[in-house]
């Protein structure tokens, strides 16, 4: 009995002491090499007869054991190492022991000293130590069979540091690296937005294998902040073609390139930080596909287009290349420039009119040099592509534009035309005084402060900026045969009767901002006028918002009801109602008829319409189809287009016949459009004066000339009606 008695006891006893493991190692090799910078794994086993050995400890991990890996720079007796890593469970390893793994990184190149400890059941408990043999096995620490690892680290320089040891990939490629150990063998220029900063680089090489290609280098999924360079030649002799740097990838700053592959020549493929204290793990795709055409023949300064000036050159830059030309320095520094060249001269002017349109997708800016290819010193630079009028020119003197995307998404079609002007002078109205005289037709006025004109103004070119807010007063003109500006903020107004005349034989429109012309008419609630927009893109509904139609605009709650705006149908020779008027442009220089607003008195009474255009004046050529469709029909509506009165001499000159005006509530002129029928290339028939003066007559090109029928004119040819 007593014996039966100790024995429970002494069972007791061991479990109340805490087993140890009886067996704690650290896996072999007992000797690694390791690269720094880069992880890797140690590992260690621990047995427990009793735990690790039965379930669940064979199938799954044993309770109450903890397992440590520790390190030291020291090799000595890890029982006084002061660093450990509690290790992780490998549940992938099913045995009668429990495996256990940390992952370790090594900064610089180093020897390290590795060992295990495990303890069972807390804090308690003794630790045992685990070592490593000679021979690859584990088993705990003894200082003599079972020692310490050995970790050694050595600096990863990648094989294809040096440009000579270069990689060969080929489309489809997808590869990785790490430049954090490399050098850099080949200093680079700051070109298609790399900087020159010296920063570890790595080489690959790609040959087309005799086959034309466009190719895309692509480190996008890369982990640090890359940039790229493509190059032709040889070792300390490259030609850079193209490059990338912050324009795609995690936060924009990494990089891709694209370039044309001829099939015949070595392109060298440089991978880099995106400056020098970056570094770090990289992905590389290489992707191919059919060259890009038509191939641009402007894609360089040498080669560049010359334009006709005042005429537009519809064209695109889709497969224009980077260019290796210094960055435009109204744009970033970090992008490559896919880039378009156009030349021009002067001839006599000394001022520069550039008109640039695009449309999404398209973002393309441009930048104006003077010199020579090869040596050309930038003048003026838009990165939005902004049309725009530039001064300091020298007549009869070759300049170059060069029209760019910062990226191939941005390419595409867009418009240029540049018109040299002769303005010489500028003077600027600052809201009491013009600081160079007054503007002239060979010097430009800028109006900057506020502005009430009393008396005609005539200008090379016309600014309104600074918030300035000019008014021309009725009976007076503002004669600008250049462009008209109106910066947002500020605005320029014409009354009834006031004029902005400009060149009639231009080709193109080289105005921007919006102005108000202000035109009336004398009408009854149920008459139709006549009418033409000045100005682009003035909506039909907005501008007699109580004329009725179908939809009203939000804050004009009138009566709807079917349309009254109306356009003549040449083949029926009859008006067609416009459906909806809401969200409709007036087409210069189309004619439309639109009925008296619904509010004007109902009992007949005439009132005055006040008409008010907002937009972008027009000028320059207009054309539109007409049609004939036989003798008794053939009628066209057209409208006069522009802000200002037409000669009526100079349009019947071009278009023989008669021009009829007809006010139906003025005296003496009824319905009959003989009583109206005023002027016509034969007679010179002039004005017959209803209400306005000689004035108005002279304006429009025409002699004042009473008649029998008493006094009736045509006030000033007012070609909107």
């Amino acid at each position: 009995m007593r014996r039966r008695h100790w024995h429970l006891v002494w069972a007791a006893y061991r479990i109340y002491m805490r087993p140890m493991a009886s067996l704690t190692t650290v896996e072999g090799p007992n000797v690694m090499n390791v690269f720094t910078t880069q992880p890797f794994t140690l590992k260690g086993h621990v047995k427990v007869d009793g735990v690790t050995d039965v379930e669940p400890g064979i199938s799954g991990q044993a309770p109450n054991i903890e397992f440590w890996i520790g390190t030291s720079t020291t090799n000595t007796d890890p029982s006084g190492w002061s660093s450990w890593t509690l290790a992780t469970y490998n549940p992938a390893v099913i045995a009668d022991y429990d495996e256990y793994t940390i992952q370790k990184t090594l900064p610089t190149a180093q020897t390290v000293y590795f060992a295990s400890r495990a303890r069972i059941n807390g804090a308690s408990s003794p630790y045992t130590y685990g070592g490593v043999s000679a021979t690859q096995v584990g088993g705990i620490w003894d200082g003599a069979t079972y020692t310490n690892g050995t970790v050694v680290a050595t600096v990863d320089v990648p094989s294809n540091d040096n440009f000579a040891n270069a990689i060969p990939i080929s489309c489809g490629a997808s590869v990785t690296g790490n430049t954090t150990n490399a050098s850099n063998d080949q200093p680079n220029p700051a070109v298609f937005g790399v900087n020159s900063q010296l920063t570890q680089n790595v080489w690959y090489s790609y040959n087309g294998g005799g086959v034309p290609k466009l190719v895309t280098v692509s480190l996008c999924n890369s982990s640090y902040d890359t940039s790229l360079l493509i190059a032709t030649g040889t070792a300390g002799n490259l030609t850079y073609i193209a490059g990338g740097d912050n324009n795609c990838g995690t936060n924009g700053n990494r990089s891709t390139a694209t370039f044309n592959s001829d099939g015949v020549t070595t392109y060298w493929i440089m991978v880099r930080g995106g400056n020098q204290f970056v570094y770090g793990a990289y992905v590389l795709d290489l992707s191919c596909a059919a060259p890009c055409t038509p191939a641009m023949t402007n894609d360089d300064c040498a080669t560049a287009q010359p334009l006709v000036n005042g005429v537009i050159t519809s064209t695109d830059n889709y497969c224009s290349t980077p260019s290796i030309n210094p960055y435009p320095n109204c744009s970033s520094s970090l992008v490559p420039y896919y880039d378009s060249w156009y030349s021009f001269n002067t001839g006599s002017g000394t001022s520069v009119y550039v008109a640039l349109t695009q449309s999404a997708p398209t973002v393309v800016g441009y930048a104006i040099y003077s010199g020579t290819c090869g040596s050309l010193t930038q003048k003026n630079c838009s990165d939005l592509g902004t049309s725009a009028i530039y001064t300091g020119f020298t007549a009869n003197t070759v300049y170059y534009i060069r029209v760019f995307s910062e990226s191939t998404a941005e390419r595409g079609a867009f418009s240029l035309m540049v018109s040299p002007q002769t303005c010489t002078l500028t003077t600027t109205w600052n809201g009491a005084a013009w600081n160079n005289g007054t503007p002239s037709a060979t010097k430009a006025a800028i109006i900057a402060g506020n502005y009430n004109a009393t008396a005609d103004l005539i200008a090379c070119t016309l600014t309104v900026n600074n918030n300035a807010q000019v008014t021309v007063n009725s009976g007076f003109d503002f004669s600008v045969p250049g462009m008209v500006t109106v910066a947002p903020g500020a605005s320029l107004t014409f009354e009834n009767n006031a004029n902005l005349l400009q060149a009639a034989n231009t080709l193109v429109n080289y105005n921007s901002g919006n102005i108000t012309v202000k035109r009336n008419a004398n009408m009854r609630r149920l008459d139709y006028v006549y009418w033409g927009s000045p100005v682009a893109g003035q909506d039909l509904k907005l501008f007699s918002p109580y004329t009725v139609s179908p939809t009203n605009a939000p804050e004009f709650p009138t009566a709807p009801g079917s349309s009254r705006f109306y356009t003549l149908d040449e083949p029926t020779n009859s008006f067609v109602s416009i459906t909806e008027p809401l969200g409709t442009s007036f087409a210069p220089p189309k004619g439309y008829m639109l009925r008296a607003p619904n509010n004007f008195p109902s009992n007949g009474t005439v009132a005055t319409f006040n008409g008010v255009f907002n937009g972008v004046p027009n000028n320059g050529t207009m054309t539109i189809p007409v049609t004939y469709t036989n003798a008794g029909k053939g009628f066209n509506m057209l409208s006069n287009p522009y802000p200002s009165a037409m000669s009526a001499s100079l349009f019947l000159a071009q278009n023989p016949g008669a021009l009829s005006f007809l006010d139906a509530h003025q005296p003496g002129c009824g319905f009959r459009s003989e009583l109206c029928n005023l002027y016509n290339i034969r007679n010179s028939f002039g004005c017959r004066r209803c209400y306005a003066d000689e004035r108005d007559c002279s304006r429009a090109g025409l002699p004042v000339k009473n008649n029998r029928f008493g006094n009736c004119n045509i006030r000033q040819f007012d070609a909107y009606r």
